[in-house]
């Protein structure tokens, strides 16, 4: 399996720190990062955990970017909604969706953010939710799935 290299993580943190800035311009908060060696390393490691899953690898990588974001808190501020809008990301990518908003998920994803649930628990939840989408991801992030795609290199069970 292909290891993600620096230029596609640095566009991957790109990505997400765009996503945690748009978050921040609509809904509120102080944009910056607190560390950005930190982002680097959550998603280089949620990428390769959840490659060594045996079960569904977005299914995997959604809920391992839910809890590190979330918890390890690499922006000033969205780091939960951030973590929530990639988790969502991510799960399109395996054709698969939320049934609830984040109203709905808020108080949850601050027990993740706390610590106070772990993967398991994580895992039952966001399988509670999940549901089957065949949803187009908008035209101006085409270019990321497909290499996104690229990046995975590995085919669905």
């Amino acid at each position: 399996m292909n290891d993600i290299n620096k230029e596609q993580l640095a566009e991957f943190n790109k990505f997400v720190s765009k996503v945690n800035k748009r978050i921040i311009k609509n809904f509120g908060g102080t944009f910056g990062r607190v560390d950005d060696a930190k982002l680097d390393f959550d998603l280089w490691n949620t990428l390769r955990r959840a490659r060594r899953k045996k079960e569904n690898f977005y299914e995997s990588w959604s809920i391992f970017i839910l809890q590190a974001i979330s918890q390890n808190h690499a922006f000033t501020d969205g780091n939960k909604r951030t973590a929530f809008v990639m988790c969502r990301f991510i799960l399109l990518l395996g054709r698969k969706d939320f049934e609830v908003d984040y109203e709905q998920a808020e108080s949850y994803l601050k027990k993740i953010a706390a610590k106070r649930v772990g993967y398991d628990k994580i895992v039952r939840w966001v399988r509670k939710h999940i549901v089957p989408s065949d949803k187009k991801v908008e035209e101006s992030v085409e270019n990321f799935i497909n290499e996104l795609k690229n990046i995975v290199s590995i085919e669905e069970q």
